[in-house]
């Protein structure tokens, strides 16, 4: 564990993969290095939700995975004009995706609420550089900051009990 993730943030991270494996019917894999990479990939379990239009391979790698965790309402992160997304975090999104042919989604937790963006979907024209002051301290980050509006988003409650009501 980097000194910059927290047991909390891998808490929240794995809380995060149980509901992505609920909602889109994939599971959900640790890649194990949190810092330098991105987080997690799903795997096709053979029942993959079918409005995720993910690739339908069984028992293979579908999707790559970014996750970011915030206690801040989407409509208080929709006034502050978006999510940011650390730029060597987005490149390595954009890299997965294009070597592997696989989408790539950033995934942000609010409140009751997930919200994901295929980062193809990303309208690069459309962004904002910006430095990112570590909370805990750590380095500076150069990040982008992605317009709220263009994320989907599947409210957990109470459409995730419903959901897993009907499973």
């Amino acid at each position: 564990m980097t000194p910059f993730i927290t047991k909390q943030d891998i808490l929240h991270e794995q809380e995060m993969s149980r509901s992505i494996e609920k909602l889109w019917r994939v599971k959900v894999v640790d890649k194990g290095d949190h810092f330098k990479h991105i987080d997690r990939y799903a795997v096709d379990k053979g029942t993959t939700a079918w409005w995720m239009n993910l690739p339908k391979n069984p028992g293979k790698p579908i999707a790559h995975i970014e996750l970011r965790w915030r206690d801040y309402t989407w409509s208080m992160l929709t006034k502050w004009g978006g999510i940011y997304l650390n730029i060597d975090k987005y490149e390595h999104l954009m890299e997965k995706h294009q070597i592997s042919g696989l989408p790539a989604y950033f995934v942000v937790r609010t409140p009751g609420k997930l919200h994901w963006i295929e980062v193809n979907d990303i309208d690069e024209n459309n962004l904002e550089m910006c430095i990112r002051k570590d909370r805990r301290e750590g380095p500076d980050e150069m990040c982008i900051k992605i317009k709220c509006q263009t994320f989907d988003c599947f409210k957990e409650t109470p459409q995730l009990a419903l959901w897993e009501a009907l499973q």
